[in-house]
């Protein structure tokens, strides 16, 4: 499939790239600005620790705005993002979800899930990196039936009006955590017990 023969072609607003950058500047210039009032050898230090958080993160949201795209043509959709591309027929795409997410300690977000005709999800879109006008021409584009809730809901409500479309991590974060904190605390356990 080449962009040519897409009828829709939607792709992430500069608007998000900008407003990510600006956050990850921001932060970068807090670091320097506490080496600066440690004194000025905690400078040389607060600038390569802003680097070293910054750059990684600059590099990430310019590869993401570089490769996320939503095609579609007459025979397929293609959701892209940064790694993972996800790729199925139209004729399987069912019915689209759209949802305003609320989790811990961030701020609510909006997703939009295509279903197959097993309300199994075929893909994810997170709504923040597109601008509205965009998604409703996809919505409308793709001629699907939207539905979703009302209000802003937790991923474990979410995942009960439709099994399956959120993966554990988002439906437990707490219990994802802890599991996640044993199992580095297992392997850190075993690596000195093997290094002791």
């Amino acid at each position: 499939m080449t962009i040519d023969s897409a009828e829709l072609v939607v792709r992430p607003s500069r608007r998000s790239q900008r407003v990510a950058l600006a956050g990850t500047a921001a932060i970068m210039l807090l670091i320097v600005a506490g080496g600066v009032m440690q004194g000025p050898d905690a400078v040389v230090w607060a600038a390569l620790l802003a680097a070293a958080i910054g750059l990684p993160v600059v590099a990430a949201v310019l590869v993401h705005h570089r490769r996320a795209e939503v095609v579609v043509t007459s025979a397929e959709i293609v959701v892209s993002g940064m790694v993972k591309r996800q790729r199925f027929l139209r004729s399987d795409a069912a019915r689209i979800v759209h949802a305003m997410i609320i989790a811990p300690r961030t701020p609510v977000y909006g997703n939009l899930f295509v279903l197959d005709h097993h309300g199994n999800r075929l893909a994810r879109i997170y709504t923040r990196y597109y601008r509205d006008d965009d998604l409703r021409r996809l919505v409308a584009h793709l001629g699907l039936p939207l539905a979703g809730p009302d209000r802003p809901v937790t991923a474990k409500q979410l995942a009960t009006w439709y099994p399956g479309i959120m993966w554990f991590g988002e439906r437990r974060p707490y219990s994802f955590a802890l599991l996640s904190a044993v199992a580095v605390m297992a392997v850190l356990f075993i690596i000195l017990a093997i290094v002791v």
